[in-house]
């Protein structure tokens, strides 16, 4: 048997990977858990493209400030 393979302190690990990986292709008969992966990776990305966008507007905001501190420097100067 497979999990005979599995060193024992990892094998309710393994069980639950694999209670898992069936859960998701019982929902997702063609993608599976590669779906669920491929949704994360989409999550990501989108995360990722929003705090770019934060960053540029900030960069954009202290460009425009006339040399003005951001309040967050000028609290960090309080401390």
């Amino acid at each position: 048997m497979i999990m005979e393979l599995i060193m024992p302190h990892l094998r309710a690990e393994a069980a639950e990977t694999w209670r898992y990986e069936a859960q998701c292709k019982i929902q997702d008969l063609i993608y599976g858990c590669i779906g669920v992966i491929s949704q994360l990776y989409i999550n990501k990305y989108k995360i990722y493209t929003e705090c770019q966008l934060a960053k540029t507007r900030v960069e954009i905001a202290l460009m425009n400030s006339d040399g003005q501190e951001p309040p967050q420097a000028q609290v960090d100067q309080q401390i």
